[in-house]
């Protein structure tokens, strides 16, 4: 499949640059970007499928400037974004002789990479600004017009937010998991081997997590049929880390890699002399599996094209759990494949990859293959605590060369609880305790001094009705309302 933009926005594109566009303004797009950042980022473009033949999907793709014009965003975002993809173009070189020089020339010659960064795009500087917008919006106070599906992420920013809150339980809720029960390195000698062990299982349990070790199982637009999706499957995909120093063991990456997994298993509570050997085994297991790594450049060579029905078939493929890995993950999202659902594998030669893993894990201890998914596991949660991100950056700085500056306070969830919040929490929790205090006094003190059945029929309904006015204030506030304070109960209550 090929993604092109329409002549439609560029023919228009062009008279942007040089002068104003001849075109009435639209609102304000600032608006637009706040309730969907990703329809505000793809605005300006239009975008269309090319099949294989050059033929457009879209046939009515026809129009004349003027036509265009008035499809085209001129409001003054629009217009910065039209400027800065101007900036980084050089209208001096041909663009059906050298296209990426006329597309991208200005940007290569003036992009500086900086000292803490491995590489400059464009996309990363559109990201940027993006990333800017999107926290502008998830940093807004929750307001009770607000509704509940845009509260939920700003909810789950504020959770992230508070750091003594994520520094106080640690790695406590990650210990009590049957993952990290099961990761040899973290038992120790206490571990003993399962005699129902299976990757197949192994693989499967971890994909209910949505994580795989031994392969990448996604979503994406057939390659060989851009009209529609399949499975695609990318053997060894997620252990690359180890592909820049396949020449020498005791290279910087290697012993950096290293490094980084006995900290981690350390910090968690490993012993330190059974880390340093499970992470040694790990990177040797790591670097006898990735002399596998399928060669993947020529696509018609590595296109293998299957079904589900046929991977199960397959005795190597289900001893490595691949099937099973694939039907657990769409079982997670309530999505039941077909026995002849397409699938596609990037592997040269045809096989040889998943076999090749097969052979090495067969001559591997039970240990050394829970290790293998149990350190995949934890790289996973990179911000456990301040102490789990700094052996991170540590290693990354290694692998790189360079010297990484510490998340910035948004990116780390810095939080600070607002006072305001809390007091209003406050103020509720004591008048729900006040009102039910008093009209249990007044109903103790009616029954004791008259015996009348009217009497105490009324009270006990007056009783009644608060208690369900109470609640039902309650709940609006919380469900409904999402104000601060209701932010801030998971935590104070």
């Amino acid at each position: 499949m090929v993604v092109q933009i329409l002549s439609q926005a560029s023919a228009v594109a062009w008279a942007v640059l040089p002068k104003p566009l001849p075109c009435s303004s639209g609102g304000d797009i600032k608006e637009m970007q706040r309730k969907s950042i990703l329809v505000a980022f793809l605005l300006y473009l239009k975008l269309t499928l090319i099949d294989g033949d050059g033929t457009p999907q879209n046939s009515e793709t026809t129009q004349t400037t003027a036509e265009a014009c008035d499809e085209v965003c001129t409001t003054l975002d629009c217009l910065k974004e039209a400027d800065s993809l101007s900036k980084h173009m050089n209208f001096d070189a041909d663009p059906c002789e050298e296209f990426d020089e006329f597309a991208c020339g200005n940007f290569y010659r003036e992009t500086r990479l900086p000292r803490n960064l491995v590489r400059v795009s464009t996309q990363e500087a559109s990201a940027k600004r993006n990333n800017e917008i999107i926290k502008e919006i998830l940093l807004e106070k929750i307001k009770p017009t607000d509704r509940f599906h845009q509260n939920l992420p700003k909810i789950f920013l504020q959770s992230c937010m508070n750091i003594d809150q994520r520094e106080s339980l640690g790695k406590k809720a990650l210990l009590k998991t049957e993952f990290a029960k099961q990761w040899p390195t973290l038992r120790g000698e206490w571990w003993q081997p399962t005699k129902d062990f299976s990757i197949a299982d192994l693989s499967q349990r971890y994909a209910a997590l949505e994580f795989s070790v031994l392969f990448r199982i996604s979503v994406q637009t057939d390659l060989k049929n851009s009209k529609q999706h399949v499975i695609h499957v990318e053997p060894l995909h997620t252990v690359p880390e180890l592909s820049y120093c396949m020449d020498e063991r005791n290279s910087r990456i290697l012993a950096a890699c290293e490094t980084l997994l006995r900290e981690m298993a350390v910090e968690l509570g490993a012993d330190s002399s059974v880390a340093a050997q499970d992470a040694k085994d790990i990177v040797d297991l790591k670097i006898e599996l990735l002399k596998h790594k399928p060669d993947i450049r020529d696509i018609d060579k590595a296109y293998v094209n299957t079904t589900l029905d046929a991977l199960y078939s397959n005795t190597n493929y289900t001893w490595l759990g691949l099937p099973q890995t694939i039907t657990a993950l769409f079982n997670s999202v309530n999505i039941t494949l077909g026995t002849y659902e397409k699938i596609v594998i990037y592997d040269y030669p045809e096989a040889a990859t998943l076999n090749k893993i097969k052979e090495v894990l067969e001559m591997r201890t039970q240990r050394e293959i829970r290790n293998l998914f149990g350190f995949h596991y934890i790289m996973s949660e990179a911000f456990l605590t301040d102490r789990v991100g700094g052996i991170r950056r540590t290693y990354f700085e290694a692998k790189w060369g360079i010297k990484i500056v510490p998340p910035s306070v948004f990116q780390k969830c810095r939080h600070e609880a607002p006072a305001a919040a809390v007091v209003v929490l406050v103020v509720v929790v004591v008048v729900v305790v006040v009102v039910i205090v008093v009209v249990v006094v007044v109903v103790v003190v009616v029954v004791v001094v008259t015996a009348a059945a009217a009497v105490v029929v009324v009270v006990v309904v007056v009783v009644v009705v608060v208690v369900v006015v109470v609640v039902v204030v309650v709940v609006v506030v919380v469900k409904i309302g999402m104000t601060e304070a209701a932010v801030m109960i998971p935590f104070y209550i």
